[in-house]
């Protein structure tokens, strides 16, 4: 049987941003008493919040995905495909290299595995996989029940900004339409390791995510930080039992560039274990939230606008001691 093609919507369904905003009906207010979350994402450009799955959990996934990634090499291509034609829309398993601009110098892409997990690609992967192997079926429905409990919790905060945002629910989680009637990627990514001093850069590029928003829910390891308004880098190690909350460029896109909600770049940094000469793989669970039925018209240069900008304004963060 062949998989070719996509997973998803065909593109006939998409709107752009114009059609969607009168569609929708949507518009941006500044509300009298916005919720907790609405001012720490004004404010700070990032909310902390309370995860429901537990850190074992999370754990257990990406302990999961490492198996796959051993047993499973030789077949982990094969679930790799575009769910719709929009840039970035990708489910399965994919391999990225570290490499450099060589003219700018600024890092194009991190030492990674990631597979991203979304709610059109179930039935696809669960066709194609039907008689095995036995590690990557049980991967997957492990990151179904993960994937789908941070969308709801994800779909909570769509709420919360609705004083804001008015009908922001219903563009990215809509009641009318075929199923599923949501858009999100669940990614769960496996960082190499590295020898220390051995590599300059990052773990993970600085970038503003290309989706509409983000939900940080998990990381092994510390070096995450975001960039504030200032261009210096904040060091923001996640706590157990805590995520981060923010925006991407699809907000951007579909409210504009004077939204009070703005796009929020972030990065991880190496750190330096004390006592150990190579720094182990670090671990992520990280979810992306779009609209299912909205073009927001992203380039690869709204996300990599730094390709053309100075490599000298890069921001530096110290390493951490301690792991």
């Amino acid at each position: 049987m062949s998989y070719e093609g996509y997973s998803g919507f065909d593109e006939s369904m998409f709107m752009d941003v114009q059609t969607a905003r009168k569609f929708y009906d949507l518009s941006e207010h500044t509300p009298a008493n916005g919720s907790d979350l609405y001012r720490s994402l004004v404010t700070d450009g990032i909310a902390q919040v309370q995860m429901p799955i537990t850190e074992n959990d999370f754990k257990s996934l990406t302990f999961s995905y490492e198996t796959c990634l051993d047993q499973c090499h030789d077949i982990m291509p094969d679930t790799y495909h575009e769910v719709d034609k929009r840039f970035g829309f990708e489910a399965g398993n994919m391999r990225k290299e570290y490499s450099r601009d060589p003219e700018t110098g600024f890092q194009l892409s991190d030492g990674k595995d990631i597979f991203h997990l979304n709610e059109h690609a179930y039935a696809r992967w669960e066709e194609q996989f039907r008689t095995g192997p036995k590690a990557l079926k049980e991967f997957i429905v492990a990151g179904h029940e993960i994937h789908m409990g941070l969308l709801a919790v994800m779909q909570g905060y769509y709420l919360e900004l609705e004083d804001a945002f008015p009908h922001i629910t219903e563009s990215h989680f809509p009641q009318k339409g075929p199923e599923p009637r949501t858009m999100s990627f669940l990614r769960v990514a496996a960082y190499d390791e590295y020898e220390i001093g051995s590599i300059q850069g990052e773990v993970a590029k600085i970038h503003p995510d290309l989706s509409h928003t983000t939900l940080h829910g998990y990381a092994d390891a510390p070096g995450f930080y975001v960039l504030d308004d200032n261009n210096n880098a904040v060091l923001l190690d996640t706590p157990s039992g805590y995520g981060y909350f923010f925006m991407g460029m699809g907000h951007r896109k579909l409210y504009g560039t004077q939204s009070a909600l703005k796009p929020k770049k972030h990065a991880v940094g190496r750190i330096e274990p004390v006592g150990v000469r190579v720094a182990p793989k670090r671990h992520a669970v990280i979810l992306f939230g779009d609209a299912p039925f909205i073009d927001y018209g992203i380039k690869k240069h709204d996300i990599f606008p730094h390709l053309h900008a100075n490599p000298d304004e890069k921001p530096t963060l110290q390493p951490v001691n301690g792991y």
